[in-house]
């Protein structure tokens, strides 16, 4: 049983690496993200988890993170979260067993973020306890979840991922938050 498990993660994470996405799949990832935006972005200074404050680190420093950000979280929370739990298009999946896997897959991915803040992360806590960063959350693996199961391929939801961390983190106050503990 187990080997058949790991060999079903093995078999998605080759078909999802491997697969590229089409130019209509990039089109509806890039509606996607602005949709993201229209709604996070207002949501977020309502609520005063977002606020307008440039990262300042030299660009080295924030190169190297953006670098660091595509792997972790952004490539390995999409591995984990989409590709090793959701069924792939090609699979010959029943639409309940679909849907119990979206729903596992957006539950874990939600939780992880407090308990990383909780146990290995403290430094994001209590960033990622605020029910504000919970519910963009919850929206980005939504989002993330429709262009994974819609492409077939992990890089759409990959890239918005990792723009969606990188713009909170240099633009809207994510760095300092983070290294400063300070939730405003």
């Amino acid at each position: 049983m187990l080997i058949k498990i790991a060999q079903t993660i093995l078999d998605r994470l080759k078909v999802a690496l491997t697969t590229v996405p089409r130019i209509s799949d990039w089109v509806f990832t890039l509606l996607l993200l602005f949709a993201f935006a229209l709604i996070s972005i207002p949501l977020g200074f309502l609520s005063n988890f977002l606020y307008v404050d440039l990262a300042e680190a030299p660009l080295q420093n924030l190169i190297i993170k953006a670098i660091v950000i595509l792997v972790a979280p952004s490539l390995a929370e999409e591995c984990v979260f989409r590709v090793m739990i959701l069924s792939h298009k090609s699979e010959n999946s029943s639409i309940q067993k679909k849907w119990l896997l979206i729903i596992l897959s957006l539950t874990a991915y939600v939780i992880c973020h407090p308990l990383n803040a909780l146990t290995l992360y403290k430094a994001a806590y209590p960033t990622f306890l605020n029910p504000t960063f919970l519910l963009l959350t919850t929206y980005l693996g939504i989002i993330c979840t429709w262009l994974y199961l819609k492409s077939g391929s992990i890089y759409p939801s990959v890239f918005v991922h990792w723009m969606v961390v990188i713009i909170w983190l240099f633009v809207f106050g994510g760095y300092n938050i983070l290294h400063s503990g300070i939730v405003h």
